[in-house]
């Protein structure tokens, strides 16, 4: 079930609908919350609609369920450099990396 409002909340996004989007991904979350797919593309939207400290809540949370994959530092690192004063948050977001790789919950 939480696959159809994630494929909405895609499909709403790509068309401009930002607010059926947006209440599509977090209806897929309710549904599922370590639904890192829906996480992903929601942080995908919030970012286009200018929402960056909602996505960057959104990429770390994913981050945290993700494989570690190249898609899942995409979305942690790449999308964060958007933000203004981006080196030092990448920095940060590198260390956070570490952290968690070495399984420090900080």
């Amino acid at each position: 079930m939480a696959y159809g409002y994630f494929a909405l909340g895609t499909a709403s996004g790509r068309q401009g609908f930002a607010a059926q989007s947006r209440q599509a991904f977090l209806h897929a979350l309710e549904l599922d919350p370590n639904y890192t797919s829906a996480m992903n593309n929601f942080t995908n939207e919030e970012i286009r609609r200018g929402r960056l400290d909602e996505a960057a809540y959104w990429a770390r949370r994913s981050f945290v369920r993700s494989g570690k994959g190249p898609n899942d530092y995409f979305h942690l690192v790449g999308r964060r450099a958007k933000r203004s004063d981006s080196s030092a948050r990448i920095s940060r977001t590198c260390s956070m990396r570490r952290n968690w790789s070495s399984g420090s919950s900080r």
